[in-house]
Formats: structure tokens, sequence, C-alpha cells
């Protein structure tokens, strides 16, 4: 990004296996664009979850990438401002939701109460700072990062194709050493106790 900052239409974009490796790379963006002054203080913490039914904290400030789970449509505007897959930025917080601007540069509101099951139950939020490989394939970006913090264990070669076709420049794919080594050190050990069950 900072070797880009004098290309207007740059843009970068990140694919991860599961929603768990997405919240993660999500976490660990914003805390470093929180350290360098990219994005503010924590304004709000509310329990949130996504479409796999895990619950987490989510801390929400002005300028946070949120991904939203559910279609919500804007009373004031007539129209729907997100939908299920999209990454809309916080623009605002309420006591009963927040104020978000989607893709289109579109500013609107969405309520607590439409993307909850009840008034105690978490909001369907989660950062979009990273997607899962199935929600991000339908975007292209100037650079891509596939991100495999697990090793390519959890991925398979129709999903790999995809993350990797998501650029127009440069796609980088980034993998947990430990992890991969482990998985072959394990596949090893496998086939040499097959082949000496054999004998």
């Amino acid at each position: 990004i900072d070797a880009n900052r004098d290309t207007p239409d740059f843009s970068l974009t990140i694919s991860t296996p599961t929603n768990a490796d997405a919240r993660e790379i999500g976490l660990a963006i914003r805390s470093e664009m929180q350290r360098v002054g990219e994005l503010g203080a924590d304004i709000a913490t509310r329990k949130a979850t996504d479409h796999t039914g895990e619950i987490y904290d989510i801390g929400l400030a002005v300028g946070d990438k949120l991904r939203m789970f559910d279609r919500v449509w804007d009373r004031t505007l007539r129209q729907t401002i997100t939908s299920n897959g999209d990454v809309v930025e916080l623009r605002s917080l309420r006591e009963d939701g927040v104020k978000i601007r989607n893709a289109d540069g579109i500013e609107g509101f969405v309520p607590w109460a439409k993307i909850r099951t009840g008034p105690e139950a978490p909001v369907r939020l989660a950062y979009g700072y990273a997607l899962t490989v199935d929600i991000a394939q339908g975007s292209t970006a100037t650079e891509h990062i596939h991100a495999l913090p697990s090793g390519s264990q959890g991925t398979q070669g129709f999903k790999s194709y995809v993350a990797a076709t998501r650029h127009r420049e440069r796609n980088w794919i980034v993998i947990d050493e430990t992890s991969e080594r482990g998985e072959i050190d394990e596949r090893r050990y496998n086939c040499d106790d097959a082949a000496s069950t054999l004998e």
C-alpha cells in the first residue's frame, strides 16, 4: 500500500479459506492501522456472529471495513444499501445502529434490529479486511493476497484457482511454513508406515 500511494486506482484484496482465518487477519490488519494512525480508536464493542454461528467481540471504529450478512433496506433512501457479502465502511455509530457507506459511495443507516435475531442476540457483522475465497470470488483488484495461515490443507485446487485469479497485476500466496512442513511430515510418516506394513 505504501509503495502505491501515488496510484489513485490501486487496490489490494485478501482471501483466506475460513471465516475464522478472515477474522484473525482482519484483527491483525486493523490493529496495525490503529498503530500507525490510519484508523481511530474503538468507539464501541458489540457481540457479533457470522453465518457459522460462532460468537465473538467486534470492536468498532469510524472507518472500519465491515462485512455484512444481511440485505438491508434504507427507508429514508428507499433502496437496498447492503446485501450478504458486501463490505461497507462504518461512518458513525448510534445507539440503535450504524451509518455505513457502501461500495457505490451511498451512505445509509443500518439498525441493529435488522442484523440480529432478537434484542439480546449478537449482531451479524465481521471485519471486511479479508474475505473467504467463496465471498471474494467476484472481486478484482490490482493486487491480491491469498493467505493460508494453516497451510494448504485448508484449500484445494479449484478454490486456489479462484483465489489466484482475483488480481490484475500481481498475486501473492502467503503460507504458514510450520503448518505446511507438519503436513508434509505427517504424510511422509503415513507412507513410511504403510510401506513397513506391506513388508
